[in-house]
């Protein structure tokens, strides 16, 4: 990529698809499935044009890919997807429920090292758990699943893939956060993160809207109705909790992470996504920030990838978010879903 760009990416977030096997109060992409009926008429990535892509980011000088849903272990080609990916050199992750991942897929995943982490989403002990997901039988299958990919890699001495757990604290389970750290303990992940739940109201996407002149964002999965957000009194006792289980991670050797709204009530200064990471929809679109989905800087079905990252167009839409955020003028960066999307990359090495 040219060195003279200001905005040189290095991850992509590649949305597989946008079916979802569970019900969260959190999210409604699973709701008469919104975002693919919207764009019902287009076509998706093909698992060819995918491994097409995965040279392509490689050659654009990207370094890490992590693969979204909906949930995306309801793609049949996942693993085969994220193996090729590898191939080219590329580092891999993926965020999901856990719900789909059988003996067979374990297997794979831990003999084949495809994907190199696995962000497992957590919400709390098994009742608060499947409130949350909307399904019930939900926790029990994430807790199998992490069980025995970590007794696998351990029996066979494997590295990877890491295993990190994300819990979004929320109204729901702000009182259960210890149960999510006892549950990371027990199965001796490799990371714990804490999150705010992100809301994005009607007022959020006019507010932001007009501040870009344009429709940046006319719907969003975390568009949902219901009080889920943190109180002043909700978060106070997320805070309490927090300050105990860092202690307890640190004696422990637990990577422990937390988004800074939880320690201290403000959000990020300025963006941490934008021109660093960007999105390629499931029908080929980019957009440079994942909470604005109708914020497009072209399509890897139209033009090459690096074209578009290259493309003076895309330069100016990073900068623009930049300055925008900085000047703390888009409402829905207090709702930002980037730190859901986080993690510190691994070195790759071979066992």
């Amino acid at each position: 990529m040219n060195r003279l760009l200001s905005y040189k990416p290095v991850r992509c977030i590649l949305e597989l698809s946008y079916a979802c096997n569970l019900k969260c109060k959190t999210c409604n992409i699973w709701e008469k499935q919104k975002f693919a009926d919207k764009k019902n008429c287009r076509k998706k990535l093909s698992l060819e044009r995918i491994k097409e892509l995965n040279k392509e980011l490689s050659q654009a000088g990207i370094k890490r890919v992590t693969f979204l849903g909906g949930e995306p272990f309801l793609n049949k080609d996942l693993l085969d997807i994220s193996a090729h990916a590898k191939s080219c050199g590329l580092s891999t992750a993926v965020v999901t429920n856990g719900a789909l991942i059988d003996t067979s897929a374990i297997q794979d995943i831990v003999y084949e090292a495809p994907l190199d982490i696995i962000i497992f989403s957590l919400d709390g002990p098994q009742a608060v758990h499947d409130g949350i997901r909307g399904v019930q039988g939900t926790y029990k299958k994430l807790e199998e699943t992490v069980s025995a990919i970590q007794k696998l890699k351990k029996k066979n001495k494997k590295r990877y893939p890491k295993i990190y757990i994300y819990a979004t604290v929320s109204g729901f389970n702000y009182n259960y956060l210890t149960d999510i750290f006892n549950f990371a303990q027990k199965n001796d992940v490799n990371a714990l993160k804490f999150i705010a739940v992100s809301k994005v109201t009607a007022a959020d996407m006019e507010e932001t809207n007009k501040n870009f002149k344009l429709p940046a964002i006319t719907s969003h999965s975390y568009a949902v109705t219901g009080d889920i957000a943190l109180d002043n009194k909700s978060l106070a006792a997320a805070q309490s909790q927090l300050a105990i289980i860092s202690e307890k991670a640190k004696k422990i050797g637990l990577k422990f992470l937390v988004e800074e709204y939880l320690l201290n009530s403000k959000g990020t200064k300025a963006c941490v996504f934008a021109g660093k990471d960007f999105v390629i929809s499931a029908y080929g679109e980019i957009y440079p920030c994942p909470m604005l989905p109708d914020y497009l800087i072209g399509n890897i079905n139209e033009t090459s990838l690096k074209d578009i990252l290259e493309s003076h167009v895309s330069q100016e839409k990073f900068k623009e978010l930049n300055d925008l955020s900085i000047s703390r003028r888009m409402s829905v960066c207090r709702s930002c879903c980037v730190e859901k999307l986080s993690y510190d990359p691994v070195n790759i090495s071979k066992e």
